[in-house]
């Protein structure tokens, strides 16, 4: 009986090159994203949501009827019409909320009045002529002294970024695809600019904008999400206008600021989360803003004939508002896991998944080509073990293959994705099966040729 040669002197002249090239394959394989459609049918199957979404986030979504009815189907959206959707929102005392609406073409916002932050409404010139300066009889000054207090009015950003109520957080679009992204104008001013009038630090810029992007596999579905991104200036990164909404809503989050896969929330093909048409807070906004019924008295009549009486607005107190635009003309349909869903949508489920405890984090490629090659030796020992039994030695290895699936599902569920290790493991049990068989063949051959020698 010969004695069996170490396991490390079996592995390194025969196996460890070998396996070395079939892990290296592998990622290179995923590198060029010929694995990519594989892994992602795993994942789709294995991230059907599973939790109900949170009832703390309300979806305020501009309709095709409303953007016919409020906006006449012109973009960019009229930033007057904007500020009154968003002064109608602030009354219902929301926590934080979140504007998803491209404001880069914005023009003289810095011309539009509102009363000061105790009463926080807009107030249009055309309506409100400014005061003449006349004085007026002191009589009238003692009456007035107290509503005038109520409606000192200030311009320009102060109106879109009050110094009380919930904080705001505006979609920054980028002009670039590639990090570092060249950041484009919010508000219609340069980001500095904004920065500067509002006395804020550039580093601090993104405590009031946020980035709304989101990368797309090669089948266009809209997996992942980042909540950070390498930008030009400001302190170098800025975040997602997800994260920024989040961040604001609970300032001691912490998760991963990496590109993860979204922990989708809800049912398929069903609303996730409590929506409102924008043109129910425009409607209210008739009631509730005269100088906003007067300007818009024709689009207030519209929706009063349609709608008369009182509207039924939803409580919002302590809660995340996300206002987008849900109409054909604002393209921002996105395919997902659940179904197209408009972007305002999606940005509510990174939110979601975020105050969850984040999404689903991949292996990095340093540690997961350590642990695949880790693996795969796993394999070569196992037959090596059972070298006598080859056939015990052919279930062990297969078997492993079954143990190392269920193990990357239970980590997907555990928020980490690490899936190129099945492809390794099956190539290493590939490479055993035909060294093995090669010397069983060898061993056969041998046996045959000594019982013909005996005859």
């Amino acid at each position: 009986m010969t004695k069996r040669s170490p396991f490390w002197k079996e592995l390194w002249p025969k196996h460890l090159l070998l396996l070395i090239a079939i892990t290296a394959a592998v990622l290179g394989l995923e590198y060029v994203e010929l694995l990519t459609g594989p892994e992602l049918w795993v994942l789709d199957h294995v991230l059907l949501p599973d939790r109900a979404p949170s009832p703390n986030i309300h979806l305020v979504e501009i309709s095709d009827q409303d953007y016919d009815t409020w906006f006449h189907s012109t973009s960019p959206l009229k930033p007057e019409l904007v500020l009154g959707l968003i002064d109608d929102i602030v009354a219902r005392q929301p926590r934080v909320i979140g504007v998803d609406i491209d404001t880069r073409d914005w023009v003289k916002i810095d011309e539009i009045p509102c009363t000061a932050p105790t009463t926080q409404q807009i107030i249009f010139p055309e309506v409100v002529p400014p005061e003449t300066g006349k004085p007026k009889p002191q009589s009238q000054q003692s009456k007035s002294s107290t509503a005038d207090a109520q409606r000192q009015v200030t311009t320009g950003l102060r109106c879109f970024m009050p110094t009380t109520g919930p904080p705001i957080v505006w979609a920054e679009i980028t002009t670039n695809e590639d990090e570092p992204l060249e950041l484009g104008p919010v508000l219609g001013l340069d980001p500095a600019t904004a920065a500067s009038n509002l006395h804020l630090p550039p580093e601090q810029l993104q405590t009031f904008v946020g980035i709304p992007r989101f990368p797309v596999d090669p089948d266009d579905v809209l997996r992942k999400y980042s909540g950070e991104f390498k930008v030009k200036g400001f302190g170098g990164k800025m975040y997602s206008l997800a994260r920024s909404v989040a961040q604001q809503y609970w300032p001691t989050l912490s998760v991963t600021k990496s590109e993860v896969f979204i922990k989708y929330a809800g049912t398929p093909g069903v609303q996730a989360y409590a929506e409102t048409d924008a043109g129910v807070f425009l409607r209210n906004e008739c009631d509730e803003n005269k100088s906003f019924a007067e300007r818009y008295k024709v689009e207030c009549g519209k929706a009063i004939s349609k709608s008369p009486g009182r509207p039924n607005l939803p409580y919002l107190i302590n809660e995340i508002v996300l206002v987008g635009g849900a109409y054909q003309a604002a393209r921002d349909l996105h395919q997902t896991r659940i179904g197209n869903i408009p972007g305002v949508e999606v940005i509510a489920q990174a939110i979601d998944s975020d105050l969850h405890g984040g999404g689903i984090r991949q292996m990095p490629e340093s540690v997961s080509a350590v642990l695949d090659l880790l693996t795969a030796i796993v394999v070569v020992y196992l037959y090596y073990r059972l070298k006598s039994l080859p056939f015990y030695g052919f279930l062990a290895g297969w078997g492993l293959v079954f143990v190392v699936v269920l193990l990357c599902i239970g980590l997907i569920k555990l928020k980490l994705a690490w899936l190129n290790v099945i492809p390794v493991v099956v190539g290493a049990n590939l490479e055993q099966v035909w060294h093995h068989g090669a010397l069983l063949r060898k061993e056969q051959a041998h046996r045959n040729g000594t019982h013909k020698r005996h005859h």
